[in-house]
């Protein structure tokens, strides 16, 4: 962004001023631990994460692996556009592909930590992501997921990449047994089937719903207060996926003032409320400064349980009815 200095007499010189939503990225991979920060163009650091390295956990495609999750983890903000990443490694890096030529401290010789691995693993990043959000789709459908979240790829590499991972579509492998196990929980059953609030924002329960309709499924996500007994946060969509559920929790935050520190969200153990994307979502509307990382990290307002049972329902109280 360029505007004109005249803050002083004589011919008005230009100011660049960087944009609010350029950012860059900065890894530093350290002995013990590494650190992924956020940074706008004026140097502010936006984000900021950091992971303790343990004892055999230097192995290269780990290491990869871990950056990219954190990479994922800082940008959480919509709307920024990150224009590089630079990586600091404690040894000697070949500039003109990013070799690892020899890195004591963290026991490399010749290990590729080149641009082209960090894309591999951003993609197959990417590629879960969508597998998690819709567990039946097969590899074409993945692939559209990644192009229409903004990354170019190839039916056939999104294939390579769900082969080496085994991720397979739910429909794709003969079902053995009868029924299924509910997925692992997000966190810890915080309501224990004590259905009952004292004050607004203190427990939802969110659900999923299917509809049929003239143009064929329409899905239906909704969030309700058990204080007031009201819905509200919905969305609807075509497809059952995580993005129906964190519409549904912006629209019943905003609906709330915004304010909805401290409240339970309570829901299955499907995996839309299980994915990422919801994490990320409550993690960012329950505040800043938690520090804990690992898959049960969550804001200080925020939790999701599994629902071990149907939500018990009571009428509601007319016109003067709670908020």
């Amino acid at each position: 962004m360029v505007s004109l200095d005249n803050g002083r007499s004589g011919r008005p010189s230009h100011v660049v001023v960087p944009r609010a939503d350029n950012v860059v990225i900065g890894v530093d991979l350290g002995v013990d631990r590494i650190v992924v920060a956020l940074v706008a163009l004026g140097g502010e650091v936006l984000e900021r994460r950091e992971r303790a390295h343990h004892r055999g956990e230097h192995d290269v495609d780990h290491v990869i692996e871990s950056v990219v999750q954190m990479v994922d983890d800082v940008l959480t903000t919509p709307h920024l556009r990150c224009l590089g990443l630079g990586v600091a490694i404690p040894g000697a890096v070949r500039a003109a592909d990013g070799m690892v030529r020899f890195a004591p401290n963290l026991g490399w010789i010749d290990e590729p930590f080149t641009a082209a691995e960090l894309d591999e693993a951003w993609m197959a990043n990417a590629i879960f992501d969508a597998h998690v959000d819709d567990p039946e789709f097969g590899y074409r459908f993945l692939a559209d997921e990644v192009r229409h979240s903004g990354l170019e790829v190839s039916d056939r590499t999104v294939w390579r990449i769900c082969r080496d991972n085994q991720w397979w579509s739910v429909f794709g492998k003969p079902k053995r047994g009868k029924g299924s196990k509910p997925g692992t929980a997000a966190h810890d059953d915080l309501v224990r089937r004590n259905f009952n609030a004292t004050v607004a924002n203190q427990v939802w329960v969110a659900d999923l719903t299917e509809h049929w309709t003239l143009e064929g499924k329409v899905y239906c996500c909704a969030i309700k207060d058990l204080y007031s007994n009201r819905i509200v946060g919905w969305s609807l969509d075509s497809r059952m996926k995580a993005r129906l559920v964190v519409a549904a929790i912006e629209m019943a935050v905003a609906r709330r003032g915004g304010d909805v520190a401290g409240c339970i969200v309570h829901s299955d153990r499907g995996s839309q409320f299980r994915a990422r994307k919801v994490q990320r979502a409550l993690t960012r509307h329950g505040g800043a400064g938690d520090g804990t990382s690992g898959p049960d990290r969550r804001g200080p307002g925020w939790v999701v349980g599994p629902i071990s049972g149907p939500c018990r329902r009571t009428a509601s109280s007319g016109p003067g009815r709670r908020p």
